[in-house]
C-alpha cells in the first residue's frame, strides 16, 4: 500500500496530462469550426493583400488570448467551488484541506498552452489550404 502512495503522484500526473491532450484536441476542433464559419473573413483578408504569415500570426495570438482567459476563468471557478467544499463538507468532517495549493494551478497552466500551441497548428494548417479567388467566387455566386 505504500508503494502505491509513492506512485500516486506519477498516475496523477499521467490522468493530467491526458486531460490536457483532450481539452488541448477539443479545444483545437472547436477553433476549426470558428475558422470554418469566417472563412469568408480571412478569404477576403488573403485577397485584400494581407499575408497568410500576418493572419496566422493573429488567429495563433487569439487561439493564446481565449485559452488563457479560459484557464484563468476555470482556476477562479475551481477554487470557488474548492473553498465551498473545503467549507461545506471537508472542514465540518475534521478534514483538512490546504487551498490554495500552487502546484496544481502551476501544472493545469500546461493545459492552455498546449491548446494555444494544438489550436495555431492546426488553424495554420487550415490556412495553407485557403483559397481566396474560390471564396470570393462563392461570395458572388
Amino acid at each position: 500500500q505504500a508503494r502505491a502512495l509513492r506512485r500516486l503522484p506519477l498516475l496523477i500526473g499521467f490522468i493530467t496530462l491526458s486531460i490536457a491532450i483532450v481539452v488541448a484536441l477539443v479545444t483545437a476542433l472547436l477553433f476549426v469550426l470558428g475558422f470554418q464559419t469566417r472563412a469568408d473573413e480571412f478569404g477576403l483578408l488573403l485577397a485584400l493583400g494581407r499575408g497568410r504569415g500576418w493572419l496566422a500570426g493573429r488567429l495563433a495570438k487569439e487561439a493564446a488570448f481565449l485559452s488563457a482567459v479560459g484557464w484563468v476563468l476555470g482556476v477562479l471557478l475551481g477554487l470557488a467551488v474548492a473553498w465551498t467544499y473545503r467549507a461545506g463538507w471537508l472542514e465540518p468532517n475534521g478534514i483538512l484541506m490546504r487551498l490554495p495549493d500552487e502546484r496544481p494551478i502551476l501544472w493545469s497552466a500546461v493545459v492552455p498552452v498546449l491548446s494555444a500551441l494544438v489550436s495555431a497548428v492546426v488553424l495554420v494548417r487550415h490556412l495553407r489550404r485557403l483559397d481566396p479567388v474560390q471564396i470570393l467566387q462563392r461570395r458572388a455566386g
